[in-house]
């Protein structure tokens, strides 16, 4: 039986594909590239191409983990898939979404609840993971650029704490579930790193790593979409992330904190890891000079 990733070799995905692997589980990445291209197990399947949704079932598969195309809209190609998987038989599912996703809310919650209404309807288990922000985020995303050439990075989140995550963390959550080593519940999962940290804390951890000064300047919303565009960020995030800044600089993230909500050690036996730790075991692969 085979594990299907979508995504591709994105940062979630990829490490996803590479701890089933690990564990010696048979795997398959659906991509728009070149399966060649690809270091894993790969089928061409596109989400916005509904042609390409029976080619991974060439293979005996038995769960998937969705990650939504970078699209306003996903569900109608993400839940006319799902019912392409449940003709052939797949009953188990694992959704990629934030923690600003609702379920009947914007962008994923539709196939949350759409996922939600098929636990009773077809008998399938899900889970959603629901991370906060990414470590990654300063490393292979929106402030490595800006770290890396001008010891600087921007963002419209104020005073607002994070419990920032890795990126391993989060695979390794939705690979419990995709490994069989928990119940999907049929519910959402809140994956939240162990340390709340202001971004210009962040700055200061980055100093400290890096021995030289790392600046964390702070712009408006506006100001923001326009940073995140020159970085080459696609129009859905370059405009949403900073809307989720403001709302982090609000104490939503904190919120979340505070009330106890995170699963990540119930779901890994272990805290995710500290920023702290996460940037010194980073630091010399060359994202900041």
């Amino acid at each position: 039986m085979t594990i299907l990733v979508t995504g591709s070799i994105g940062k979630i995905s990829s490490r996803v594909a590479s701890q089933l692997q690990s564990l010696s589980l048979p795997i398959l990445v659906a991509t728009r590239r070149s399966p060649s291209s690809i270091p894993f197990p790969a089928v061409t399947f596109d989400w916005v191409d509904k042609s390409t949704y029976e080619a991974p079932f060439k293979h005996d598969i038995s769960a998937v983990f969705i990650v939504p195309p970078e699209i306003q809209e996903p569900a109608p190609y993400v839940n006319a898939f799902i019912d392409v998987a449940i003709a052939h038989g797949v009953k188990k599912y694992v959704l990629n979404a934030g923690t600003s996703a609702a379920k009947d809310g914007p962008f994923v919650g539709p196939v949350w609840s759409y996922l939600d209404t098929l636990a009773t309807s077809k008998n399938i288990e899900f889970a959603v993971l629901r991370p906060t922000w990414f470590n990654e985020n300063f490393s292979e995303l929106q402030h490595q650029q800006t770290i890396k050439e001008s010891s600087v990075f921007y963002s419209a989140a104020e005073d607002g704490k994070m419990p920032f995550i890795g990126a391993d963390d989060i695979a390794a959550a939705g690979v419990a579930f995709l490994a069989g080593q928990k119940p999907y519940e049929n519910k959402d999962h809140v994956l939240l790193g162990p340390q709340l940290l202001t971004h210009d804390e962040v700055a200061k951890v980055f100093s400290e790593a890096l021995g030289r000064e790392i600046r964390h300047e702070r712009k408006d919303m506006q100001g923001m979409v326009k940073q995140y565009e020159s970085v080459g960020l696609n129009a859905l995030y370059a405009n949403f992330l900073p809307y989720l800044e403001v709302t982090a600089s609000q104490g939503s993230q904190e919120e979340l904190f505070v009330a106890g909500l995170d699963e990540t050690e119930k779901l890994l036996g272990r805290k995710g890891i500290n920023f702290k730790d996460w940037v010194q075991r980073e630091k010399s692969k060359g994202y900041w000079g």
